[in-house]
């Protein structure tokens, strides 16, 4: 059943699509990777990481991280395809800091915590609209980074247990996002 976007997705779209151009990295290589939930499984070649400077917890720093697949055209707010998202806490404000991190509850933020976490399958942005919505609610992303390529090994649950894992492997853009625009 389609629903309508979600809030977040939204802003996360749209976040990555204003502050495309404040980006360092806008390669125009492809990443690599796949996200398997309910034994299908998704192709995911493009990625990028929102910054918001306003949101820290001491010496620590959110930082918004969506892959997703080649079909979504975010410059043109256009296309169809499938997306998986983190909301990692990092020791860095310029980089996801390597290790491994897991899925927490938003109330306690702490080293290598993802606070939210959600895939979404069936994206249509010509519609606004999404098939199936997934809260993944536990496990690990373990992050390691050469230069500028990431690599994710994604090894989550959601709420009924079912199973949501993947890798990617490859650049993301890398947006800072000004307080007034992050709260939209």
């Amino acid at each position: 059943m389609k629903k309508n976007f979600l809030k977040t997705f939204v802003a996360l779209m749209a976040l990555g699509l204003v502050f495309a151009s404040c980006s360092k990295d806008d390669s125009e290589e492809p990443g690599v990777g796949s996200v398997t939930y309910k034994g299908e499984t998704y192709s995911m070649t493009r990625g990028f990481i929102d910054y918001a400077p306003s949101v820290t917890r001491g010496n620590l720093y959110d930082l918004e991280c969506t892959i997703h697949s080649a079909g979504l055209n975010l410059d043109k707010l256009s296309g169809t395809g499938n997306s998986i998202s983190f909301n990692f806490w990092s020791t860095s404000s310029a980089e996801i800091t390597p290790g491994t991190y897991t899925i927490g509850s938003n109330s306690r933020v702490l080293d290598n915590v993802i606070s939210g976490a959600s895939l979404l399958i069936g994206i249509n942005l010509n519609e606004f609209s999404v098939d199936t919505e997934v809260d993944i609610t536990s496990g690990t992303v373990v992050v390691a980074k050469t230069g500028s390529t990431y690599t994710f090994t994604i090894n989550c649950k959601n709420s009924s247990n079912e199973a949501i894992t993947g890798t990617y492997k490859g650049t993301l853009d890398y947006n800072i996002v000004e307080e007034e625009e992050f709260k939209k």
